[in-house]
């Protein structure tokens, strides 16, 4: 069984063991990363039905993850991806206990706001770890069709998620189905994790020489000396606030559009929709780079329709065009994360020592939740002014596209450099 399900999730024939393993794990883990973004956008809605409270969620969900990215690749230098990752499946089943009991006994917001956080902290350490994994485990040639064929995974984890969603009746019964879900995916990374990481090439550093925490954050943070690492947290930042308004703000821009629209249905659609358009332009993109197309001509695709639909629902259309315009967005938010991602371990390769990189790559893994604080500042303080909102969206998405393509260029020239052995 568990080789159908490894060859279903990493179907290419050249995938080393340890590369299928990962692409398993990635797969099982976004199902529930699916179902905690389907579940807190509908139970704040539900409980609250205000936009400057949805928004201060937002910031709660979002805030403690820039903290645990700052230290969570220092952590991960010590402890190693085996500890992380089961500590981070206990966390994300702790996460779900917190969403059923909002959802079965009326739980106040702040037992929301707190399970919704835990379970973006435990994502930022699952992200720091897939993103060195990639860099360990496939050439540099090929380390952009690593990143994408894990997005590929995340996209049908997704799925399957949306399947499950829509045989349950939710946000109740569909808590405990996550509940379940992700308990039994927590004993199996306990189960598989010496397997999955028997083959890894740690970059810790042995017993003997290791640093304290403290010792080894100040290390990490000193490697932060490169300008472009900077200008790289910043794009990374800027890049993800029109995803962050589109998603976490949509009830509101559909209510806005027609008061009394089916929000729990819409929503729904929405995302089921928005799973397969990313799994087919995925698909589309992991080809594109096994064919030798530039990732950055594909960032820029999506950073460029990410504007125009923030200035298109500027304009307050209808529900119906509301719908499509954030369906096509948000699938077509896929075309960065590849680019982003091999770009930020280039930069980490070539920039920083081997003792720092997992440090450093938390660090700027940071920028990304930095993007929804920005969203949720921009949501709870410009809710009620949706042509605002939307055109503070789409200026932080062409900051984005002018300061990649200054990146980019920058990136082309540290191909060919050695990297820092520190």
């Amino acid at each position: 069984m568990l080789s159908h399900i490894q060859r279903f999730v990493g179907r290419n024939s050249d995938l080393t063991t340890t590369q299928r393993h990962l692409a398993l794990v990635r797969f099982l883990g976004y199902i529930g990363a699916q179902f905690n973004f389907l579940l807190v956008p509908l139970l704040v809605y539900r409980l609250s039905g205000d936009a400057v409270v949805a928004g201060g969620l937002l910031l709660l969900e979002w805030l403690p993850k820039v903290g645990v990215y700052l230290v969570g690749g220092s952590v991960l230098q010590r402890l190693g991806e085996r500890h992380m990752h089961i500590g981070l499946e206990t966390a994300r089943t702790l996460s779900f206990a917190g969403l059923a009991a909002c959802a079965w006994l009326g739980a106040p917001l702040w037992v929301l706001g707190l399970s919704a956080g835990l379970y973006q902290c435990s994502n930022a350490i699952s992200n720091v770890v897939f993103e060195r994994a990639v860099t360990r485990h496939w050439s540099a040639g090929q380390r952009a069709q690593g990143q994408a064929m894990l997005l590929q995974q995340d996209q049908l984890g997704c799925l399957l998620a949306m399947a499950l969603a829509w045989a349950w009746t939710w946000p109740e019964a569909l808590t405990l189905c996550a509940l379940g879900l992700q308990a039994a995916v927590a004993m199996l990374v306990a189960l598989w994790s010496s397997d999955l990481h028997a083959q890894a090439t740690a970059e810790r550093a042995p017993q003997e020489t290791r640093t304290s925490l403290r010792t080894q954050l100040k290390r990490d943070f000193g490697a932060l000396q490169a300008p472009v690492l900077r200008q790289l947290m910043a794009f990374a930042a800027l890049s993800l606030v029109c995803n962050a308004v589109m998603l976490s703000g949509l009830a509101f821009l559909l209510e806005h559009a027609r008061a009394g629209v089916d929000q729990p249905a819409w929503r729904a659609s929405l995302l089921l929709g928005k799973t397969l358009l990313a799994l087919v332009i995925m698909t589309g993109v992991r080809r594109a780079l096994q064919a030798g197309v530039d990732a950055w001509i594909l960032a820029r695709l999506g950073l460029l329709l990410a504007a125009g639909t923030m200035l298109a629902l500027a304009l307050e259309p209808s529900a119906e065009v509301v719908w499509l315009l954030v369906l096509t967005a948000t699938g077509c938010s896929s075309f960065v994360p590849p680019w982003l991602r091999t770009t930020r371990q280039k930069l980490v390769e070539a920039h920083v020592a081997s003792q720092s990189r997992n440090g450093v790559t938390g660090i700027l893994s940071a920028a990304e939740p930095v993007g929804y604080v920005v969203g949720g500042l921009l949501l709870s303080t410009c809710g009620t002014h949706i042509s605002l909102l939307c055109c503070a969206a789409a200026a932080c998405a062409l900051l984005a596209y002018a300061l990649g393509a200054k990146l980019s260029s920058k990136v082309s020239s540290c191909d060919g450099a050695p990297a820092s052995k520190g």
